[in-house]
């Protein structure tokens, strides 16, 4: 089990990606990422932000086609995991 400290830092690990991809939202889709943020503004987990990646990396391949959807795929993926397998994402800390 997780202490209080490990929940805040897990907090601000949340915190950071959302900034994050909010940012590469607004950048990159604009006015179309609307729905997009909305969904990720309800975020409050490591675990959902995992399976936000899908809708994510996704919305760039259509607005930005193939390159840009994977440069920021592996982006999100280095910043969110030290290992990165579909079964078991183990978390940076």
């Amino acid at each position: 089990l997780l202490d209080d400290e490990d929940d805040e830092e897990k907090e601000s690990r949340v915190d950071m990606m959302k900034r994050y991809l909010g940012d590469n939202i607004k950048e990159n889709l604009g006015l179309k990422g609307f729905f997009l943020q909305r969904k990720l503004q309800k975020m409050q987990t490591l675990d959902e932000l995992h399976v936000f990646r899908q809708a994510y990396v996704s919305a760039i391949l259509h607005s930005k086609g193939k390159d840009k959807a994977i440069e920021l795929r592996d982006e999100f993926d280095q910043r969110m995991y030290v290992r990165f397998s579909l079964e078991a994402p183990e978390f940076l800390d």
